[in-house]
């Protein structure tokens, strides 16, 4: 079995030859084995979303309340609407699956040639108005990831989140989950 050292898998990454090195078998051929899950997700807002954003960058509405929900499948919409305009963030094809407890994900994230599926559960809950997620379970392809990852993930998953009025100028009251759908109220500030 071949052993790559992050550096040595970075290095083939960035040279794109990552593939010659997959052998059946091997953790990264396990790791990488993906049904095809593939499915056209028309990156858009809903209705409401979109109204929320409309309101928002016309800056004139402080003081006012809003609500939105979002089925599991506008949330994938949103979701890939989102990727769209941040391709710095590696992932695609999102699905999300809401139950009353937390939300699951599953996404397909580039590494090289290869492309690995992605799956996580979390929680969510509001301090202060800010979403804090807790992520439970995170996997790539068939191997779960390591705690300190998933803390990794889980900090910067935070630090995207955190929405501070220098950038979106909302306070969350709740956000409540129920089976196949989100839903959030708050303040414009």
């Amino acid at each position: 079995m071949l052993a790559l050292t992050s550096h040595r898998l970075e290095k083939v990454t960035q040279s794109g030859i990552i593939a010659g090195y997959v052998q059946p078998g091997t953790p990264l051929a396990i790791m990488a084995q993906n049904q095809d899950t593939k499915r056209d997700i028309e990156p858009r807002l809903s209705a409401q979303l979109a109204e929320l954003r409309e309101r928002l960058r016309a800056g004139t509405h402080h003081g006012e309340t809003f609500e939105v929900t979002a089925t599991n499948r506008e949330l994938e919409e949103a979701i890939t609407w989102y990727l769209e305009r941040h391709p710095d963030i590696p992932f695609g094809n999102p699905q999300v699956s809401i139950d009353t407890d937390a939300i699951e994900a599953r996404a397909e994230t580039q590494l090289g040639r290869m492309r690995f599926p992605v799956s996580g559960r979390a929680g969510v809950f509001l301090h202060d108005g800010v979403p804090i997620v807790t992520v439970d379970h995170l996997q790539m392809g068939k191997a779960r990831l390591p705690d300190f990852m998933l803390l990794q993930i889980e900090d910067q998953l935070n630090k995207r989140l955190a929405m501070g009025e220098e950038d979106l100028n909302v306070t969350l009251e709740e956000v409540e989950l129920e089976e196949g759908q989100l839903s959030v109220r708050g303040k414009l500030l």
